[in-house]
């Protein structure tokens, strides 16, 4: 702004300049125009140009009058408007002489031809005049845009800066609010604190007095009863600690100690005080407001007259304005000689007036400077008199001051003289008097001389005793001046040799950290060490299992070798065997022809022979087929064969292809990238410099630095010691002056003395003697010094040489011994080494040895391949030996059948094909019993591992199983103890509720106002209620400790139950698949039996069952763990269920001792109040003196914070001392640090050396560490030495390590699944850690970069600030309204946030109960799936019946416990009950009240937060539509948004009114809507009570059977039997209405659940698709702002066309004037106009075109800022992602619920078949038996039973737990409300007590009489009614022993009909509770809102009323006026109408 400011000024200079000269340059034109023109056209002109004058004149007045009321903002605009005005002004003389000269003179003026050719030349010049001074205007013109432009853009930025300005104020002030409400609430709760610490220790003391006074009542009562002669007497009991606590109660009431109400009114009235400050402060802001705003208002009024006359300025430049001339008198001609006669006059007269004008301004001038002249004569003067006055006031102080001083002295000589007045009147009285009394006085003079005399000899000797103290003073001072020096300067060096250590240090430590930089840290190195020893390590034992993988492959590769022989055997087995079957078929066919041919005798030889030839051919050709067909055969699976090997071929190809292509890609790129990093690196090694270079320059330079420093070190030093001699010179100087001052004062005294006498002359020379001889002495002993402490510094010297000597000898000792030592330990490693790696290999053998191993292995698998080989040949040289044996035998067969004649040819034929079909039946047959054998092999291994893998798998399902069912009864385990826990946490408040209660009791005293018979009845009704409680207490301990023991027994029978089932299901899972092996085993043997060779399957048999049983026993030893590990659970729970009985037994004597301590209180409390006398009653007197010590209290008070003031003081001072104190205790230990750091570095030189001789230590372990390693490697070599035993061995250990490998992979796995849940759960915590923690940063980061760009604003804006302030206070009051808005927002978010943490307890309440019903169903499920079922029923029957017997045994005890209960206590039992009965009813009807209440607040908070949440979405529609819109413009600019902003605080304003009114109309719409929602909730509660009602019917109908039903045995029996039930009956009504309750409650929830899930989709849904646009949006925009930016505005551009429009106008006008003067202007030149018209006007046109569409759209659009949207969106965002975020989570916990209802509904089902199957099963299996169906049946229903009773349970457990809460609540709420009602009716009673006026003191004398004798009646009173008391208790006493059964029996129906009563009672009160809900329903929570307002505001006005009456009570003590408040009264009578009248008040 600074700047711009510079800048306008100087373009009003520039402009100002340019004006002058244009100026002078139109006079000069003008000048030379007046010349040439004649005297006619001279005076027109003038004229003309005197009025422009004046008008001008007139403008510049109007302006400046107009420029001292405007803003200082608009100064720049006024002074450029003037120069347009001005501008215009020129323009327009220019424009009226070229008119005149142009157009007037042809018109009017008759001139000669001889005057117009000696016109025109002038004319000419005139014109060429004109056109230079339009041109020189037009370029005016145009600076003159630019700077009104330049002035739009500042006007702007300070608007813009206004809002900043705004904003930041309205921060300022929200912050300032927010202090001072927390500063209040500070307060408010320190006054508090105060009032509850001094009500505690008030309470505290009554407590412990009350305490004695019933021991000592108690202790009474015992005494009067232990005595049996007292009876019915007049007994008083006498308790002292009572009758003092009554008289200290008296003389409190009497005294006024203490008393709270003053305390509070002090309060009250510092509280008003300050609100009334508050309330001054808040008026003037207002009125400061409503000035400024006033002013504002004004300011904008002138600035816009100010625009309006600018635009009129404006318009006017263009316009032609036409100049009057003088008008003419009528009848003259307007000829030419006339006008100019007229003008001459006109002017004559003009210059008259301007003759006078200076005449009068000549002598004002004159007047002036004599006027000057005479001020400064007057000034002159004045200062003279003012001189004068300051000497005479000096002159006079000095006098006054000689005055006084002579005025001390004549004082001092009066006492003198009055003194010496005295002795002479003594001495003369003393003369006149006789010669005894002359003799008297002597005498007396006498002694007082002699005294004198004593007096001066002890004076005298103290003079000398302190000449002497003053001489050693002197010393003491002069040393400690020197030491001081000393000090001073030992300090200085201290610190200065400190500071330089600290700079050397400082240096030494960046070296430092430089060579730290370049090095490795000792325990990374350490790290890498020790990672280098694990790599090798596991470098070692990868080696060994390569070893071991390798002989693993080979074994593998071996058995695929086996079994692809194996298999291409089979298949030319089976093709041979196909062939063979072809065969053998064509031969028995020929066979069977033969036989028939051969049974034909008949036939011809001819025939035979043919038929042989035929057959012959037949089998020659059939043979001839089958080689053909098996030739086929054989090529078609060859070609089959090379087209599989070709197809894999191929296909590798293709994929080794496709991975050389990838990872050709790969290597290009990389390839690419390293051309890239080399490129990079030779261009940084073009400039860079080498390693070496550089080295020496940082060595260079280290060496300069570390010279640099030990420079400044020395200098540094220098400097210090040269300003420690230069301060001891100083010093030695100033002591050296003054003890030359000294001397010459004791010179002169000397002379003075030496002057007086010879005796004293010769005394001085004496003393310069002395003086002399003790410099000399002095001198000696100096020099004795020196030589003594050169003699001390020598001596000092050898001492240290020899400790120096002594040190270094111990040194090498020390050092010589560490060396034995050392060589001695190494030795010792060294053998140990030796030792341990005798037999090690080193690495680098054991990897010879490793490829050694695998060059033997690879041997190996040739060796092998070749064994292989030689087998097969081994093969077919046995079947060619068989065959040679086959044709041997053929051949003898051949020979002996040759020897026959007949059938040669055929038997020939015929035994060739025989012998061929059995050489392929013995090559089958062998080749068949080897695949046999390896068959039955591969089976039985195939066997093994199938049984160990299924025995593996039982194994895991057993395990998983276990496990399971442990977490599951973990899970039971730990809700039951979570159940426990909160059931004693809910006793525990219970407890302590009946503690507060008794409490209660005994604080609550009977009002003593009542009679004494009634205080007494309620002492009784409260012990009575206290006993009670008790014993209700008692029996629900009793009850719970029973129940806890059925549990824990069911418990325990449920877990033997689950592990007897889990044992035989493991027992039947293991014999099933061993007994299935074991006859398949047997089947194979019997089978094998019959084969001959079976010894081999024998083994294999033996073998497996020796496996079996090996496993077997591994699972055996696994259950016995198993078994020992639950047995250790089961000891724990059953020590935590022990601990947790004896906690429970803890807790009931804890109780029951602070039962018995409170009875013992309440009767204590009871005695003193019966032994208590009454109060008296308090009169006026009592009241004054209560007024005055109140006044005397405030006094107090006032006193006390003032002195707490000064206390504050005092503290910050204390404060302020502690800081310097730190600040010196941190210089010292700065000191300390520097001096440690020096021991440190003489420490470090000495651990140098140390670290040297360790590291040569370290270098000799390390040297026997790497003998020791080669010694284990050879070691390990050597064990690793395969021999044929070993190898044996690890064959037979590998096949166990196999099954027990598989065993841990099994545990491994689960481990591994829990880790990894624990892993994710562990990641999924740290990912929320982690993004919030990125998120604080990210808006740290956004914060931080605000903030720099809000300082640079606020460096460049400060200047701004004093302007803007009366806008900013303005602002406040919006600010406000904005405040209070967000207020409310965050209201609504807590209670949102409070009503989603309820959502998510409730679903908690949910989950649990879902895990409890699924807990229930497995274990119903288990007890299905375990047992037979007719075993697992009758346990089932045998537990239940155990159950009904303990039940039993209850209630015959119970029965027991009411029999020995007295009579007596029945009907003091049914009151109590009905008492209770009440107490629940209301109890229940505020729980329901305060439930009605959460519901609508809820119901409440989540529409506001709809409401919300619209608006928001309606923002966000709008947003998106601006944006839209801002789309289809272009050119949008940042300076666009800026000229904007002016427009946005105004529209905010707009839509905030807006909004308020929509507010407005939702609150009157919910007014509206408060009766609606009622009647659902009366319906509701109409059900409830319909029910109840219904219940309770039936209930007393059973009632009635069962009394009539039963036999009157006992009339006492039944009675307590009714009772019983009728408490029964009671309880399952609680319970039932409870469950009711609950049931609402929850379908409540389940309503509202569905509805806000629905509401958050929604919501996310909108968002996503806000984003979406938003999105798309942004894009957009980006596109059109890198396209079309322009550089300006659309204002900016709007006001160029305008300029342009302008000028364009100008230009056309001057076009048409140029063009009335014909015949001048050429062709040219108006050419090249219209050409300058004709670019302009397509200028014109063209901007409008591009602008038009902008403009348009502008003004639609441009209702908010693009940056405020951002910041919107972003607002949003965040909102956004809470949102989603809680939906998820929302999501989530639905899913899981789904998922468990869904599972639970499965199991449900599963369970329902199992028990139809059961159900269906039972009568199957027994069929007729009717006894086991009749169990079963029994079973069953029991079974139903259970579960119906066990849900039951749970529903009620739960429902008590709500009550409970509930009941608590209610109990905190009315304790909250007594103390506000007993608060209220303190202060009634306080205002009450108004005093009546000042009474004489006679009257209270009086007073005091009458209270008097009014006490002693009283106590007269007391006495008889104690004395009927006791006479009644023995009446009663007496009757009670006489009672018949017949009275029993009355009191009994008594009874009967109460409760009759009662239950009427109890409808009654039904129907007043639905009256009430229906009364509730109808209200709206905006209605309890109203109310509270209402509360709050009545609390407020009674605070008023008090102040107000006080103030009242004042005024009337002051004018003696009696005033009775009326208010007080009546708020007395509202309260005691509202309070109970069973509470007593105190």
């Amino acid at each position: 702004m600074k700047k711009v400011s510079r800048s306008c000024q100087a373009l009003e200079k520039t402009s100002f300049i340019q004006k002058s000269s244009s100026s002078l340059q139109a006079l000069s034109t003008a000048s030379d125009l007046m010349q040439k023109l004649s005297l006619r056209q001279k005076s027109a002109i003038f004229c003309e140009q005197i009025h422009d004058n004046r008008a001008d004149m007139g403008e510049s007045e109007v302006a400046t009058s107009e420029d001292e009321q405007v803003h200082n903002q608009l100064k720049y605009a006024d002074v450029s408007l003037k120069e347009d005005v001005r501008k215009s002004e020129v323009s327009l003389q220019t424009e009226i002489l070229k008119s005149k000269l142009d157009v007037n003179l042809p018109d009017h003026v008759p001139i000669t031809i001889q005057s117009k050719s000696s016109q025109i030349d002038p004319l000419e010049n005139l014109i060429e005049q004109l056109r230079r001074e339009l041109v020189f205007l037009r370029s005016q013109n145009e600076v003159i845009a630019q700077d009104l432009l330049v002035k739009e853009a500042q006007n702007r930025n300070a608007e813009i800066e206004l809002e900043h300005h705004r904003n930041q104020a309205e921060q300022n002030e929200f912050l300032s609010r927010e202090l001072i409400e927390k500063e209040r609430d500070l307060e408010r709760g320190r006054t508090i604190i105060t009032k509850f610490q001094s009500k505690l220790k008030e309470l505290a003391e009554e407590n412990k007095h009350l305490e004695e006074g019933m021991k000592e009542i108690l202790q009474a009562i015992k005494e009067m009863q232990k005595d049996p002669d007292v009876k019915g007497g007049e007994t008083s009991l006498i308790i002292p600690s009572l009758e003092r606590l009554v008289n200290a109660i008296e003389s409190k009431n009497a005294e006024g100690i203490f008393d709270a109400n003053l305390h509070l009114k002090a309060q009250v009235d510092q509280l008003t005080g300050r609100n009334e400050e508050l309330r001054q402060e808040l008026r003037e802001s207002r009125k400061e407001a409503i000035n400024y705003s006033q002013q504002l208002a004004k300011a904008n009024l002138k600035v816009d007259h100010l625009e309006k006359e600018t635009i009129l300025l404006r318009q006017s430049e263009g316009s032609n304005v036409v100049f009057k001339g003088v008008d003419l008198p009528d009848g003259i001609a307007p000829s030419s000689a006339n006008i100019i006669n007229s003008q001459n006059e006109y002017l004559i007269h003009i210059l008259q007036e301007l003759e006078c004008k200076e005449n009068k301004l000549k002598n004002l001038e004159d007047s002036l400077e004599d006027y000057n002249r005479k001020f400064a004569v007057i000034r002159h003067q004045q200062s003279l008199l003012y001189k004068e006055y300051l000497s005479e006031k000096e002159t006079w102080k000095i006098e006054s001051e000689t005055v006084k001083e002579e005025k001390k002295k004549l004082e001092d000589q009066i006492q003198q003289n009055a003194i010496k007045v005295k002795e002479y009147n003594n001495l003369l009285s003393a003369l006149q008097m006789d010669s005894d009394e002359m003799k008297k006085t002597l005498s007396e003079n006498s002694r007082k001389i002699t005294v004198l005399q004593v007096n001066e000899k002890s004076l005298i000797r103290q003079y000398t005793t302190l000449v002497e103290m003053e001489r050693q003073l002197r010393k003491e001072n002069g040393k400690q001046k020197n030491e001081l020096i000393a000090m001073e300067a030992e300090v200085g060096e201290k610190i200065g040799r400190l500071q330089r250590f600290k700079e050397m240090a400082t240096f030494k430590i960046a070296a430092l950290q430089k060579v730290i930089d370049n090095s490795v840290s000792l325990s990374e190195l350490e790290l890498a060490n020790k990672q280098y020893n694990e790599l090798t390590a596991k470098y070692r034992d990868i080696l060994q299992k390569d070893n071991i993988l390798v002989q693993r492959t080979n074994k593998l590769e071996h058995l695929e070798c086996e079994n692809a022989s194996l298999k291409e055997q089979m298949e030319s087995i089976n093709k041979e065997l196909e062939i063979t079957k072809e065969k053998l078929y064509t031969i028995e066919q020929a066979w069977e022809q033969e036989t028939k041919l051969g049974n034909e005798s008949n036939m011809d030889k001819a025939k035979k022979s043919i038929t042989n030839s035929e057959i012959v051919s037949i089998s020659k050709k059939i043979t001839m087929l089958e080689m053909k067909e098996l030739n086929e055969r054989q090529r078609a699976e060859h070609s089959q064969k090379m087209y599989e090997h070709v197809r894999t071929s191929l296909k590798q190809m293709e994929e080794r292809n496709f991975e050389l292509e990838t990872k050709f890609a790969e290597l290009t790129k990389i390839n690419l990238e390293a051309q890239k990093v080399e490129q990079m690196l030779r261009d940084e090694l073009a400039d860079s410099v080498s390693k070496t270079v550089s080295d020496a320059d940082r060595q260079r330079i280290l060496e300069l630095e570390k010279s640099e420093m030990e420079l400044k070190v020395e200098v540094s030093k220098l400097r210090e010691i040269s300003d420690i001699a230069k301060r001891q010179v100083e010093i030695l100087n100033a002591q050296q002056q003054s003890r030359e001052k000294e001397v010459e004062s004791v010179r002169m005294q000397l002379l003075d003395y030496q002057a007086q006498s010879d005796e004293k002359a010769l005394i001085a020379k004496l003393h310069q003697h002395i003086i002399s001889l003790q410099i000399s002495e002095a001198t000696a002993l100096g020099n004795l010094e020196s030589v003594t402490s050169k003699l001390q510094k020598t001596e000092a010297r050898n001492l240290r040489l020899e400790q120096k000597l002594d040190e270094k000898e111990q040194v090498l000792y020390y050092a010589r011994l560490e060396g034995r030592n050392r060589a001695k330990h190494l030795r010792q490693t060294i053998q140990s080494l030796r030792r341990q790696f005798s037999g090690a290999l080193p690495l680098a053998q054991q990897e010879k040895f490793s490829k050694t191993m695998i060059q033997l292995q690879n041997d190996k698998l040739k060796i092998l391949q070749e064994m292989k080989n030689s087998q097969q040949e081994h093969r077919n040289m046995e079947n060619k030996t068989m065959e040679m044996e086959l044709k041997l035998k053929g051949l003898e067969e051949l020979i002996s059948t040759l020897k026959d004649a007949r059938g040669a040819q055929k038997v020939i034929s015929w035994h060739m094909k025989i012998e061929e079909l059995r050489l392929q039946e013995l090559k089958l047959n062998r080749e068949l019993v080897k695949d046999k054998e390896e068959i039955k092999y591969l089976n039985n291994i195939i066997s093994e591992y199938e049984h160990t893998i299924s025995s593996l798998e039982e194994e895991i399902v057993q395990q998983n199983k276990f496990h399971e069912e442990r977490q599951m009864a973990w899970d039971q385990r730990e809700v039951e103890l979570e159940r426990q826990l909160d059931i004693l946490d809910h006793q525990q408040n219970e407890i302590l509720k009946a503690a507060q209660k008794f409490e209660e009791a005994t604080g609550s005293m009977p009002d003593p106002s009542l009679p004494l018979p009634n205080q007494l009845e309620i002492a009784l009704r409260k012990i009575k209620e206290n006993v009670r409680i008790i014993l209700e207490t008692r029996a629900t301990c009793k009850s719970l400790e029973e129940k806890l023991k059925e549990k824990e027994s069911a418990l325990r029978l449920a877990e033997q139950n689950i592990l007897s089932r889990d044992q035989v299901i493991n027992e039947l899972r293991l014999r099933l698949p061993a007994t299935a092996e074991r006859e398949k085993l047997i089947a194979e043997l019997g089978r094998k039996e019959i084969e001959p060779k079976s010894h081999h399957t024998l083994k294999i048999a033996q073998q497996t069952i020796a496996n079996m049983q090996a496993r077997l026993n591994q699972k055996e030893e696994v259950l016995k763990k198993y078994q020992h590990l639950l047995e250790k659970a089961r000891e724990e729970q059953r020590e935590i269920v022990k601990k947790h009985e004896e906690d429970l037994h803890i807790l009931h004597h804890k109780l029951e001792l602070q039962s018995d301590s409170s009875l013992n209180k309440f009767k204590q409390t009871a005695w003193d109040l019966i032994k208590q006398s009454p109060t008296p009653v308090p009169t006026n007197k009592h009241f004054i003196r209560l007024a005055e010590m109140e006044q005397t209290v405030a006094e107090q008070d006032d006193s006390l914070s003032s002195l707490l003031v000064k206390l504050k003081k005092v503290s910050q001072d204390l404060e302020r001392q502690k800081e310097i104190t730190e600040l010196k205790i941190k210089e010292f230990e700065n000191i300390k640090l520097r001096l440690q750091e020096n021991h440190a570095d003489e420490v470090k030189k000495v651990k140098a050396e140390v670290e040297d001789l360790r590291c040569l230590l370290a270098h000799s372990q390390k040297e026997s560490q790497s003998l020791k390693s080669e010694l284990q490697a050879q070691k390990e070599a050597n064990s690793r030495a395969p021999t044929t035993t070993m190898r044996n061995l690890v064959e037979r250990l590998k096949s166990q390590l196999a099954l027990k490998e598989k065993q841990q992979k099994a545990l491994s796995r689960a481990l591994l699944e829990l880790r990894a849940e624990m892993t994710a759960a562990a990641e999924e915590r740290i990912i929320s850690a982690t993004s919030q923690k990125e998120a604080n940063l990210n808006v740290q980061q956004i914060v931080d970069r605000h903030t720099k760009e809000l300082k640079s604003q606020i460096d460049d804006l400060s200047e701004n600030l004093l302007k803007l302030k009366e806008a900013l206070k303005t602002s406040k009051n919006r600010e406000n309204s904005l405040t209070d808005n967000l207020n409310d927002l965050t209201n609504e978010l807590q209670k949102k946030q409070k009503a989603y943490n309820k959502m998510l307890r409730e679903k908690d309440g949910i989950d649990q109960e879902n895990d409890e019903l699924k807990r229930q169903i497995k274990r119903l499920t288990s007890g299905l799936q375990g047992k037979p079922l007719i075993d697992n029923k009758q346990s089932l029957i045998e537990e239940l019946q155990k159950k009904i017997k303990k039940l039993e045994s209850q209630v015959e005890r119970k029965v027991d416990e009411a029999e020995i209960k007295p009579v007596k206590e029945k009907s003091a039992k049914e009151e109590l009950i009905r008492w209770e009965e009440g107490k629940k009813w209301q109890t229940k009807i505020e729980g329901i009240r305060n439930k009605l209440k959460e519901k609508e607040g809820e119901v409440y908070i989540l529409t506001k937060q709809l409401n919300t949440l619209k608006d928001l979405f309606a923002k966000a529609d709008k947003e998106k539509l601006t944006l839209q819109r801002k789309l289809k413009t272009t050119g949008i600019t940042v300076d666009q948004v800026m000229g904007v902003r002016a427009l946005e605080s105004e529209k905010e304003l707009e839509e905030l009114k807006k909004r308020n009114l929509d507010l407005e109309n939702d609150i009157s719409y919910m007014r509206t809507r408060q009766a609606l929602p009622r009647d659902s909730v009366i319906e509701d509660l109409r059900l409830q009570n319909r029910y109840l009602q219904e219940k309770l019917h039936v209930l007393e109908k059973q009632f009635s059977k069962g009394a009539y039903s039963r036999t009157s045995t006992s009339e006492i029996e039944s009675d307590d039997h009714c009772q019983r039930e009728q408490d029964l009956q009671r309880e399952n009504l609680k319970l039932s209405s409870e469950n009711i309750e609950l049931k609402f409650q929850l379908e409540q929830a389940n309503k509202d659940l569905p509805r806000l899930k629905s509401q958050v989709r929604d919501l996310k849904e909108m968002c996503e698709f806000l984003k979406k646009e938003k999105a798309e949006v942004e894009r957009k925009l980006g596109r059109v702002r890198g396209s079309g930016r322009s550089g300006k505005t659309i204002p900016e551009l709007e006001k160029t066309i305008a300029l342009m429009k302008k000028v364009v106008e100008k230009v056309q006008k001057e076009n048409e004037q140029l063009k009335k003067a014909s015949g001048i202007l050429t062709s040219e030149k108006m050419a090249n106009i219209e050409l300058e018209n004709e670019k302009l006007k397509a200028e014109l046109e063209k901007l409008k075109v591009h602008l038009g569409h902008q403009l348009s759209m502008h003004y639609e659009s441009k209702s908010k800022g693009t940056e405020k949207i951002v910041a919107e969106n972003e607002r949003l965002r965040k909102e956004l992602k809470k949102e989603t975020e809680a939906a998820e989570k929302l999501r989530i916990a639905k899913n899981n619920l789904e998922i468990l209802n869904e599972k639970m509904t499965v199991q449900l089902e599963e369970t329902g078949k199992r028990l139809h199957l059961a159900e269906s099963r039972g009568p199957q299996l027994e069929g007729a038996d009717s006894k086991s169906w009749k169990s079963i049946v029994v079973t069953r229903m029991y079974e139903t039973k259970l579960k119906e009773l066990e849900t039951d349970i749970a529903k009620k457990t739960q429902s008590l737990t709500d009550l409970k809460q509930l009941v608590r609540q209610a109990t905190e709420r009315e304790q909250k409300a007594k103390k506000y009602t007993e608060d209220l009716e303190q202060q009634i009673e306080i205002l009450k007590h108004v005093p009546e006026g000042a009474e004489t003191e006679q009257s209270l004398q009086r007073e005091l009489q009458v209270l008097r004798l009014a006490n002693s009646q009283l106590e007269k009173e007391k006495a008889e009614l104690i004395h009927q008391l006791e006479v009644n208790k023995d009446q009663s006493g007496a009757q009670s022993t006489v009672s018949d059964p017949d009275q029993l029996k009355e009191k009994v129906k008594d009874l009967e009909t109460q409760l009759k009563t009662s239950d009427l009672e109890k409808q009654h009160l039904k129907e007043e509770i639905k009256k009430l809900q229906k009364e509730l329903e109808n209200f709206d929570p905006s209605f309890f809102e109203e109310i509270e307002d209402l509360k709050y505001n009545y609390k407020e006005e009674v605070k008023k009323s008090i102040l107000l009456e006080e103030k009242l009570k004042k005024l009337s003590e002051q004018y003696g006026v009696e005033l009775s408040s009326p208010v007080a009264a009546s708020e007395q009578f509202e309260d005691e109408e509202e309070s109970p009248a069973d509470l007593p008040i105190y």
